[in-house]
């Protein structure tokens, strides 16, 4: 059971009836942000303080950020209303658009475009995260503007928040923690990936490029979010694929993933292309028939058809 159905567990279905009602004031302390002027050069620089912008978190789609585009010197946070926050601070955008979350993972500023939350220690990151997350809808139903609707921060302070005791809040952080470490870790390697991309097989992309014009070309994964797309475009192969999904998006099973993705796409009768018994397995659960990568990293223990080499699988789908 993963971090969010867990929240809702604890907190909404079992919610005990002595917790008191509060606001999000009672979680941490609400802090907007600022941008230095354009017009003076030194308040910006390449290598500073982190400084989120809403455009940063649409551009990047991490559960946790350390910089943005741009960083501001020291004068710049210290001549604007730009706050700097501590790490594991709930970054919550406030405004065009409103709702985009995230948690720092170092100290940040953010532009006037937020509405944060520094956790109170006793409550902790992980709670504020999950409780953002679960009532995104109702802050945007209490947002206001004429020009674009806004969060404001007598809005974000005062909105209603249930306040569990500190035994069950201390709880749900060493639930957690790991889980939140492990994802951090996977954004660092997809982060890494941008700038190191793999080593591919010969003939992938030549491969591919050719299946495509005769298939449409799918990808089910059992890694995170964010790896296949930073693996695409490493690689060069991002014309050449459909449409993707993995674990991280589905939370479950390969075979179900491959089921959702055959729905999500009509697909009516595909094959799957993999190297190790756990995709024969999934494709088996999943119905779907099976082509084994021989030069890749596992084996089988039953009799498939096999390609040797990627390139071969151009002649084994015309058979």
């Amino acid at each position: 059971m993963q971090a969010q159905a867990i929240f809702i567990d604890l907190f909404i279905t079992n919610a005990k009836p002595e917790w008191k009602m509060g606001t999000i004031s009672d979680l941490g302390n609400v802090v907007g942000g600022g941008t230095p002027s354009k017009k003076v050069e030194e308040y910006y620089t390449n290598d500073g303080i982190a400084w989120i912008t809403p455009k940063d978190l649409s551009n990047d789609k991490s559960k946790f950020i350390t910089h943005g585009e741009t960083d501001i010197t020291d004068l710049g946070l210290a001549k604007s209303s730009a706050t700097l926050m501590p790490r594991g601070s709930v970054l919550f955008s406030s405004r065009a658009p409103i709702g985009y979350i995230a948690i720092a993972d170092g100290q940040v500023s953010t532009n006037q475009g937020f509405k944060s939350i520094v956790p109170f220690d006793n409550v902790g990151t992980a709670y504020v995260y999950y409780f953002l997350k679960e009532n995104l809808s109702a802050i945007e139903n209490v947002a206001s503007g004429s020009t674009f609707k806004e969060v404001s921060g007598g809005t974000m302070k005062n909105f209603p928040a249930v306040i569990p005791d500190d035994d069950t809040l201390a709880k749900f952080k060493q639930f957690c923690s790991p889980l939140l470490e492990q994802q951090r870790a996977l954004e660092y390697e997809n982060r890494y990936l941008e700038t190191h991309p793999g080593v591919y097989y010969e003939g992938v992309i030549d491969t591919l490029k050719e299946l495509a014009l005769e298939y449409p070309l799918f990808i089910v994964s059992n890694c995170q979010c964010g790896y296949i797309e930073v693996m695409m475009k490493g690689a060069g192969m991002e014309p050449y694929i459909k449409d993707f999904l993995c674990f991280g998006q589905t939370q479950t099973s390969k075979d179900q993933t491959i089921l959702k993705l055959m729905e999500k796409n009509n697909l009516t009768n595909p094959v799957y292309v993999g190297d190790t018994q756990g995709d024969a397995d999934s494709c088996k659960k999943a119905g779907v028939p099976f082509i084994f990568a021989e030069y890749g990293l596992g084996d089988v223990k039953e009799d498939y058809p096999t390609i040797h080499s990627f390139s071969e699988l151009k002649n084994i789908l015309r058979e």
